[in-house]
């Protein structure tokens, strides 16, 4: 799609992001798809504002964690960029989404995906591909945030049913839970958890809503860990 839009108008620019695109896979993605203009690496909120005041300028910058083709080039500039503050970020908007005509058509009842937290906190296992592990590289948006953003969505999507997105909860989530008990709404929500969730907090993650979740286990085998 990407290639036949840059096909269309060459002057078109081409952005790509996301969590495919972290440290050498996003370079070499640059550098293989011509049609790129543009490829971040990491967060994308702030990385968009920069890259299109770059472009409302004139200018030839590369904002961190960047490549951009310039001249036929490819330029990396692996600077780091800092963490978006979560608690910062607009509500997520899914307007366009659901003014589409194909999706109104729908007869099951959709989850909205919700983002909490980014980055692993665990950050130990050898398999994982996240690109922010670790302690150091997580962060949360605050309990009271979360669930404003569950009221702000259900109110303007009228939907009830949530699915986290992100890459694990901690062990206990004793403020979030007790703020989803006390709301008003009848959530219903999905969440990746660790397997060794105490049981009782997961019973009062069922009163909170919980409906389906899954278990992150890294590996029956113990030589397979070490």
């Amino acid at each position: 799609y990407a290639s036949s839009l840059k096909g269309i108008d060459c002057r078109i620019q081409i952005v790509l992001g996301g969590a495919q695109c972290n440290g050498d896979v996003g370079r070499a993605s640059a550098e293989k798809f011509n049609f790129l203009d543009w490829v971040v690496n990491g967060e994308g909120e702030s990385a968009i504002l920069d890259v299109m005041e770059i472009l409302r300028r004139g200018s030839s910058e590369i904002p961190p964690q960047t490549s951009r083709r310039l001249a036929g080039k490819v330029v990396h500039n692996t600077s780091s960029r800092a963490f978006v503050d979560l608690d910062k970020l607009p509500y997520p908007n899914f307007d366009e989404y659901y003014e589409n005509d194909t999706v109104q058509k729908l007869s099951f009842d959709e989850w909205l995906p919700i983002e909490a937290s980014r980055g692993c906190w665990w950050g130990k296992c050898v398999f994982c591909g996240l690109d922010e592990r670790g302690i150091k590289c997580y962060r949360r948006m605050l309990d009271e945030r979360v669930v404003n953003t569950m009221e702000h969505l259900a109110c303007r999507y009228k939907k009830l049913n949530f699915r986290f997105v992100d890459s694990v909860q901690p062990i206990k989530l004793v403020g979030l839970t007790q703020r989803l008990i006390s709301s008003p709404f009848d959530y219903k929500f999905y969440m990746s958890l660790r397997p060794d969730i105490p049981s009782d907090h997961l019973e009062k993650l069922s009163m909170a809503g919980l409906r389906q979740c899954h278990f992150g286990i890294e590996s029956f085998s113990q030589r397979s860990l070490d």
